[in-house]
């Protein structure tokens, strides 16, 4: 099957209506849900990316958020249920990354993200380690984020504040291995070929 990435400053980027009615419909596990015009200051502040397939319809997507107290969150990623196990993770987390860099969106220390405790947050949690970001302790969290958790009801395992470990990225940067290209990857489930084409960031 063929696809694409498409960064939110690109020709063909989604509708923040439409990422938010993807949110909506698709949100399980960990994922916050988030509404439109959160995703409207997102394309102005922040970045968003998308997959689409052939026909346009979104497959997955990502961000990153602009915070209070100027920083910033690579937010969780939402892949259709359908069209995990393709590792689609590994590839929006490193276009985030690029994006990040290469339009200066912030100094690397002033961008944090998070992944579930739980069973269904270990794929997040190992590629933001993969990364390169470092845990830090709950305290340690945005303060937008901390005060989200507050308002959770999700389950908080034992010897935890909160249902999200948090991570913060080094002061010196993250290593960014995005290439611009055409990939071929293969479902780890049932051996569906993806053809996922990478764009330039301009």
């Amino acid at each position: 099957m063929q696809t694409r990435l498409v960064f939110s400053h690109q020709p063909g980027f989604p509708s923040p209506e439409t990422l938010a009615d993807f949110v909506r419909q698709g949100a399980r596990g960990g994922l916050t849900n988030r509404d439109a015009a959160l995703f409207a200051n997102a394309m102005e502040q922040g970045a968003l990316i998308a997959v689409l397939d052939s026909a346009d319809q979104l497959i997955a997507m990502a961000g990153i958020l602009p915070l209070l107290d100027d920083e910033f969150e690579l937010g969780g990623a939402l892949v259709r249920a359908d069209m995990t196990g393709f590792g689609l993770q590994k590839h929006m987390v490193q276009a985030r990354l690029a994006v990040f860099e290469a339009r200066q969106i912030a100094a690397w220390s002033d961008l944090y993200t998070g992944a579930a405790h739980a069973d269904y947050g270990a794929g997040s949690r190992k590629a933001l380690a993969q990364a390169g970001f470092v845990p830090i302790a709950y305290e340690a969290g945005p303060r937008e984020l901390r005060e989200e958790c507050a308002t959770c009801t999700k389950p908080v395992p034992d010897g935890k504040t909160c249902c999200y470990q948090f991570f913060q990225a080094p002061q010196d940067g993250l290593p960014v291995s995005y290439t611009p290209g055409s990939i071929s990857i293969r479902n780890s489930r049932d051996d569906r070929v993806m053809e996922l084409d990478l764009p330039p960031i301009d």
